[in-house]
């Protein structure tokens, strides 16, 4: 309704705008998916409205210009000269040939009415010939080209529906102006969005144009971000560490994550935060050690096993979490945890570890933190059987730690990684003066 109301306010004046308006409406609904029966509606309601402008405007000729556009449409279908405007016109294009006959050396400028406005198009073909005219319909036609770019890629329907809606005014407007001077349509009086002389036409094309520019600018800095964080998801922040190669191990990954490497307070921690999707600070670094140091696994292949069960999961911090704790971002000090030493320190007990693994529970505070030191006698002893009632630990460690320790400590010391650190440390820190 609101776009019948507009349209038909502004058709008794000028008819050409009003119908300009109209399609572009229409074609916003068709693009926004809307249901065609209220396509259909609108169209049929802009019939109506025009047939009650017809009849006032036959009963008040002074309120709309009926007689205005019926001779306009007269003149198109049976006036197969096209009237003096159109004559000039032909002539114009006529006489540009293939490269026109040069800037400012028009003849026809001196008898075409309106040569700077609504027939500008013809006195171009006339100056620059069929190559300024293609010229002036290709870049239209990029135009149009890049808007819909900008509409398949912009994440906010209103952005894109609105950016849609401004550049098919713009370019339909055009190809009408350009259909009227070689007589495809009836005389519009729609001038050439910034071509034509006129300031007011001049003005709103470039507010058009600015919004476009808008939303355009959106649309590449939400670009930006999702490449930025992608690119976090997948590579070291540190260009330096991204020569350092990892194989996938699915064996170790799948013992990682089922809480099943041999090692009591990994395992712990594995099913505690698959349970209740929650760990403490060091927990959470010390599982990710443990991952890229000790099993020397990439980090990237533990980033979506994590995701999933975090609870407090943020992008914005999980990625960068991730390669501070696997030692990558160069910037920070390098921890390769040990899970044995954290487990006699901060769960002398073994109550976390009794709660989590209860295959241990029963075992002797001396073995629930290294079951696998049990002897034979021992295990008989406790009713436990090392490698089925508990794995055997997928790895030797402390040969895995010094291996890990030495790689990535002389990693500090190359030149690609100290540049790095510097660069990202003067993007991400702020200097004294600046604190000041």
């Amino acid at each position: 309704m609101p776009v019948i109301i507009i349209c038909l306010l502004i058709a008794p004046e000028d008819l050409s705008t009003a119908a300009l308006l109209f399609v572009t409406c229409l074609l916003m609904m068709f693009i926004g998916r809307i249901s065609f029966k209220f396509v259909f509606l609108l169209i049929i309601m802009g019939i109506i409205g025009l047939s009650i402008l017809v009849m006032i405007g036959s009963v008040f000729p002074d309120l709309v210009r009926v007689d205005t556009w019926i001779s306009r449409i007269n003149d198109f279908m049976y006036n197969t000269d096209g009237g003096y405007q159109l004559q000039q016109s032909k002539i114009a294009i006529a006489s540009g040939e293939i490269t026109g006959v040069g800037p400012g050396n028009s003849m026809q400028r001196n008898f075409l009415p309106f040569a700077y406005a609504d027939f500008i198009y013809a006195i171009i073909v006339e100056e620059y010939g069929l190559i300024g005219g293609f010229t002036i319909l290709g870049l239209y036609s990029w135009l149009l080209f890049r808007c819909t770019r900008i509409v398949t890629r912009c994440p906010k329907t209103f952005g894109a529906i609105l950016a849609m809606g401004l550049c098919l005014n713009i370019v339909i407007q055009a190809f009408a102006n350009i259909a009227v001077s070689v007589q495809l349509v009836p005389a519009t009086g729609l001038t050439l969005p910034l071509v034509s002389m006129g300031g007011t036409s001049i003005l709103f094309t470039c507010i058009s144009l600015g919004i476009i520019l808008s939303v355009s600018r959106y649309v590449e800095e939400a670009q930006y971000k999702q490449a930025a964080i992608e690119k976090m998801e997948n590579a070291s922040i540190n260009k330096g560490y991204q020569k350092l190669k990892k194989s996938i191990s699915s064996e170790y990954q799948k013992a990682w994550e089922t809480g099943k490497t041999g090692f009591p307070l990994i395992d712990a921690c594995m099913r505690c935060l698959k349970e209740t999707g929650y760990l403490n600070f060091r927990m959470r670094a010390m599982v990710v050690s443990f991952f890229t140091h000790i099993l020397w696994q990439p980090w990237q292949a533990s980033s979506q096993h994590l995701s999933r069960l975090f609870l407090d999961f943020e992008p914005g911090i999980h990625f960068s979490q991730l390669q501070m704790s696997a030692g990558e971002t160069g910037i920070n000090l390098l921890r390769i945890y040990n899970p044995i030493k954290n487990s006699l320190s901060h769960d002398e007990d073994g109550t976390f570890i009794k709660k989590w693994v209860p295959e241990l529970a029963h075992l002797p505070i001396s073995f629930i933190h290294e079951p696998y030191l049990m002897t034979t006698l021992d295990q008989q002893f406790n009713n436990f059987k090392l490698g089925e009632a508990y794995p055997n630990p997928i790895i030797e460690i402390k040969h895995a730690r010094k291996k890990a320790s030495d790689i990535l400590w002389n990693m500090k010391k190359d030149a690609r990684v100290k540049e790095e650190n510097y660069r990202i440390l003067k993007k991400h820190t702020n200097s004294e003066k600046n604190k000041m």
